[in-house]
């Protein structure tokens, strides 16, 4: 029996990526936050000048598409413009219901009007835009093993970036993987910390968790019996409930400590 978990465990050292450093591993201090990119969007931007049949100009609108504006673009770009074309509503006495005005009738106002076209020009425009924060979780094997173990996957969500290194620390033990996924032998029950890095330049938040195992039948059963993510729990049906319902939350909306 001695001899297969050695042999297992070997195994498994061999084959995951996993580096167990003599030195330390440190999460890096701050790198966690709001995780943005800055998008550069370079266009042709058209001005055009709505005018009456008179030759007034009434307002001007700017696209980024070849053509005369939408209607949803000039009633975007002209509406209280064109809101004063229309016939004036005299107001009732104090106390009576005061007339609406007539709704904007855009096919009349085009009727009346002609475009004039005055410039085009590049712009460039700046976005942030938000990226997911990465995906970090821990689990145990589901079935029974010869050798225990834990798997640590990270999920980075941006496709243009990926992850580059798992790590932390089991019984403050540092190890490392150079990769998405880091499958760490145990020796015995452990405290782990671990967290993910980014090829964005960046690292998840630090999270612990607890693994503990035992023997049944020959074989190891893994069981993680806790995981901190610094999150608070919240009853969140007792918090909508607050002052209808009362006692205790139920033993099941807690994680529990140890089996």
């Amino acid at each position: 029996m001695r001899f297969r978990w050695v042999l297992f465990l070997i195994l498994i050292i061999i084959l995951s990526p996993v580096i167990f450093k003599p030195g330390s591993v440190d999460a890096q201090e701050n790198v966690q936050g709001e995780r943005f990119k800055i998008v550069e969007k370079t266009f042709i931007q058209f001005t055009w000048r709505l005018v009456s049949r008179d030759g007034r100009g009434i307002c001007t609108v700017k696209i980024d598409h070849e053509g005369f504006p939408t209607n949803n673009e000039t009633l975007a770009a002209c509406v209280i413009d064109l809101e004063k074309l229309g016939p004036a509503v005299t107001p009732f006495p104090e106390g009576t219901p005061q007339p609406t005005s007539t709704p904007i009738n855009l096919n009349q106002v085009f009727l009346e009007t002609y475009w004039v076209f005055e410039s085009s020009q590049e712009v460039t425009t700046t976005t942030k835009v938000k990226i997911p924060d990465m995906i970090v979780n821990i689990y145990a094997p589901g079935l029974p093993v010869s050798a225990p173990y834990i798997v640590i996957k990270a999920i980075e969500p941006y496709s243009e970036f990926h992850i580059s290194r798992i790590a932390g620390t089991i019984n403050n033990d540092p190890f490392e993987c150079l990769s998405d996924q880091c499958i760490v032998p145990l020796i015995q029950d452990a405290r782990i910390k671990f967290w993910a890095e980014s090829s964005f330049g960046d690292q998840s938040q630090t999270i612990t968790a607890t693994a503990r195992s035992y023997i049944s039948n020959n074989f190891y059963n893994v069981r993680i019996t806790t995981i901190d993510r610094k999150i608070e729990f919240t009853d969140s049906c007792r918090q909508i409930w607050s002052g209808t319902a009362y006692g205790e939350s139920p033993d099941w909306v807690v994680f529990p400590e140890s089996p």
